[in-house]
């Protein structure tokens, strides 16, 4: 999962509470996240964003890489 999966996982949790199962942050494990500041645990901890939307601002030349491109039709 990256930041914005995450991200949208704390907001979750900030508006209803704690979930009843496991949660584990897995961007940490990516080559390379999607965002410009990855979340990141901090202490064993870790807090929902701040902003707009989910918080996450989307690194668009890191998206670019990886998309892909289709002829019109």
């Amino acid at each position: 999962e990256t930041s914005i999966a995450n991200a949208a996982t704390l907001a979750l949790a900030a508006a209803w509470g704690q979930p009843s199962w496991g949660l584990s942050l897995t961007n940490g494990y990516l080559a390379e996240d999607l965002v410009k500041d990855p979340i990141a645990l901090e202490g064993g901890t870790v807090r929902a964003r701040d902003g707009v939307g989910l918080g996450v601002e989307i690194d668009e030349r890191i998206v670019s890489r990886y998309a892909i491109s289709t002829p019109a039709g």
